[in-house]
């Protein structure tokens, strides 16, 4: 059985370029925003791992992530983001991120981190820097 991915990227070619890289070795599921993924993450239980823009509409990464902590223990959570700024970075991985990467994402690490993500494993500090 594939693991299960859910994406969550406003913007629209990121999102769907993501998923079709993915889609090879994941079955991914993809939102335009949290509030978007709190509803496909109530509804679909084998999700794993969300990899997640931090910086989005109506619900944020952040949000999105202590929804998870609260709701779904056991999701991983990775940050992608065009954002990078330690205090961000560090607050993230403190409030449970398991990863935060920059964008443009290197799709090799990002398929190595969901990997380390779906083992339940870290393999670097918690704080992937540019």
């Amino acid at each position: 059985m594939q693991n299960s991915i859910l994406i969550v990227e406003d913007e629209k070619i990121v999102r769907e370029g993501l998923a079709r890289a993915l889609s090879r070795t994941y079955k991914t599921y993809q939102a335009a925003n949290g509030k978007e993924a709190i509803e496909i993450i109530s509804r679909i239980r084998e999700i794993r791992v969300i990899v997640s823009d931090l910086k989005m509409p109506e619900v944020n990464g952040l949000e999105l992530l202590e929804y998870i902590q609260r709701e779904r223990k056991g999701v991983n959570v990775i940050f992608v983001t065009a954002f990078f700024s330690y205090e961000s970075a560090v607050d993230a991985i403190k409030k449970g991120a398991f990863d935060y990467l920059t964008k443009p994402v290197d799709l090799r690490k990002l398929e190595t981190t969901i990997q380390n993500a779906i083992a339940g494993s870290h393999t670097t500090d918690g704080l992937t820097k540019p």
